[in-house]
């Protein structure tokens, strides 16, 4: 920036506010980028059924497989062959082994749990299905669940 001074001459004046550097630019790119990857590699959804007398609860945990190879490449990581894996191996390697049907076990322990394998176009993972959940139980869900059935004219 160009100033005048007291005396009358010109000269420079460096702006107080620092400039973004072309490091911090692509750091700031970098983790955008990563960010927009990661939202689309893995998708959790709970759906209710509501019968007459109880629920039906199913659970699904979806993965995309491209997009989490293309994360992979772009942190540089090694990730294995991930293709030829059926859902349920899928959510068996990413999980490390742990059940992806634990916290509805945990909630509804007296409940059966039927764990079926899921394709929805590039996405394969497990769908932990429950029947005949009774209403109240459905506040058991999670720590964070608040369901409330209510019936007209009861």
């Amino acid at each position: 920036m160009i100033a005048v001074t007291p005396t009358g001459v010109l000269g420079y004046r460096r702006s107080m506010t620092p400039r973004p550097t072309a490091r911090q630019g692509a750091v700031v790119a970098l983790v955008t980028s990563l960010v927009l990857l990661v939202s689309g590699c893995f998708a959790a959804e709970m759906n209710l059924t509501i019968n007459d007398d109880d629920a039906d609860v199913a659970y699904t945990l979806l993965v995309d497989v491209d997009r989490l190879v293309e994360l992979a490449e772009a942190l540089g990581s090694d990730l294995p062959d991930l293709s030829g894996l059926t859902g349920e191996a899928l959510i068996d390697q990413i999980l490390e082994g742990e059940d992806p049907c634990a916290d509805i076990r945990a909630s509804l322990p007296d409940r059966e749990v039927t764990v079926s394998e899921v394709a929805e176009g590039g996405r394969r993972g497990v769908r932990c299905t429950v029947t005949g959940v009774p209403f109240d139980a459905l506040s058991s869900l999670g720590d964070d669940t608040a369901i409330r059935v209510l019936r007209d004219g009861s």
